[in-house]
């Protein structure tokens, strides 16, 4: 019969199947995260082909001759750039998505919105009309366009060096307004080539970019730590770990009380004067006597005979002695005194972990230890989660609830994670 995993025990085996399930759950998601932008891409190069006219007819707007409304955009907003900011994008003919993040996008650094209204693009010209005033640019005026990646933020650049304004739009919106305003714009300096060219490389760049299939592990790529899913080696590193403290807790205190430099009330005086006859073991005391053989009698190391005294508690022999293949033992959760008591070994496929978290019963875990993500596998944005803690049907960790730290909805069922209480 082959060796399983070296130790016959299957611990390799078993990581293997959790890890490959788990890189098979990431890379689902990378694909459809790819699809999403790859459709996206092809919708913006389908539309950017014709853009249709809007109605005019109830919009406050003189048109000049022959003037096209291409796009109207309710609620959006006037901002200004502070100088300064070197970190804002600079103008050029592309459309660019905004990246979708789970977080509202926040004003850029040295960006403040000073009106709000509706936009409203042309063939000419870019026409905000605000609650305090109108504002316009003229397309002969701009000097160019610059999109901001991460906010739904259009800046407008002009030849007069003045200070530099945009337009800000809903997030649902940016795509189209974007779009719209850009092929104007493209339109009117006779650009347009370059803006589609662009959109091509765009589709052409995210069809190359599809994300590599996971790399299959086996049992020999297991991690030292996942060992701990024998229960002998657990049993082994808890000995392990309570043995230096018991130790030093013998060493220091006897049957009848803790050692010290007193004996009977009598300090021990260091050395023996000139005439002296009586022995460390016997020296005079106001109590009782007690037999020289009495084992709590040793010498203390402060005499000048020599003799060997009790072993003193050292304050670094609490330390766990350190075991190949385990992780060094780490802080236990806010509010929990003391180091992490032992995990039992009955976890119900919970991962070995200093904190007693299993999936078998206890309590509720609403504070996880600052350090659970090295015992465990947790999802992305783990510690923006609310709630109390759950294991996905991946194996991975998260939260019941919060924008994100969450476990996916495709991932299946979810289940609490509990703790371990120590019997009264």
């Amino acid at each position: 019969m082959a060796e399983l995993d070296r130790t016959g025990s299957g611990w390799g085996t078993r990581w293997a199947e959790r890890e490959n399930k788990r890189r098979r759950r990431a890379y689902e998601d990378a694909v459809e995260a790819w699809c999403l932008r790859g459709i996206r891409l092809l919708r913006l190069r389908a539309a950017a082909e014709e853009l249709p006219a809007e109605p005019a007819a109830d919009l406050p707007v003189d048109l000049t001759h022959d003037e096209v409304v291409l796009a109207v955009q309710p609620d959006a907003e006037l901002v200004d750039v502070e100088d300064g900011h070197a970190d804002l994008p600079t103008p050029e003919l592309a459309v660019i998505p905004v990246q979708r993040t789970r977080r509202t996008p926040r004003l850029p650094n040295g960006v403040r919105v000073t009106d709000a209204g509706t936009a409203v693009v042309t063939d000419r010209r870019v026409i905000l009309f605000g609650r305090e005033g109108d504002r316009e640019w003229t397309y002969l005026e701009l000097s160019g366009l610059a999109h901001h990646p991460a906010a739904p933020i259009t800046l407008l650049h002009t030849f007069d060096g003045g200070p530099v304004a945009g337009l800000r739009v809903p997030l649902d919106a940016a795509a189209r307004f974007r779009l719209r305003l850009t092929m104007a714009y493209a339109d009117f300096i006779g650009q347009r080539r370059v803006v589609l060219a662009r959109l091509d490389e765009a589709v052409a760049a995210n069809r190359r970019s599809r994300p590599p299939a996971p790399v299959v592990v086996t049992a020999e790529h297991a991690p030292a730590r996942a060992r701990l899913a024998h229960p002998a080696i657990i049993a082994a590193a808890v000995a392990l770990i309570a043995l230096p403290a018991y130790a030093m807790t013998a060493d220091s205190a006897g049957p009848e009380g803790p050692r010290g430099a007193l004996d009977g009330g009598t300090p021990i005086t260091r050395g023996t004067g000139p005439g002296t006859e009586t022995p460390p073991s016997a020296a005079p005391t106001t109590g009782p006597s007690v037999p020289s053989t009495a084992p709590s009698q040793a010498a203390d190391p402060d005499v000048t005979s020599g003799a060997p005294g009790p072993r003193t508690a050292d304050p670094e022999a609490s330390q766990p002695i350190p075991v190949p293949g385990l992780i060094d033992p780490a802080p236990g959760p806010t509010g929990s005194p003391g180091m992490p008591s032992p995990t039992p070994a009955d976890r119900c496929g919970a991962p070995a972990n200093p904190y007693g978290y299993n999936y078998c019963g206890g309590t509720l875990v609403h504070e996880p230890a600052p350090d659970v993500c090295r015992w465990f596998t947790c999802v992305e944005g783990f510690w923006q989660g609310r709630g109390y803690l759950t294991v996905c049907e991946d194996g991975r960790l998260g939260m019941v609830g919060g924008p994100s730290g969450r476990c996916p909805e495709r991932a299946g069922r979810k289940e609490p994670v509990y703790v371990y209480q120590p019997a009264s």
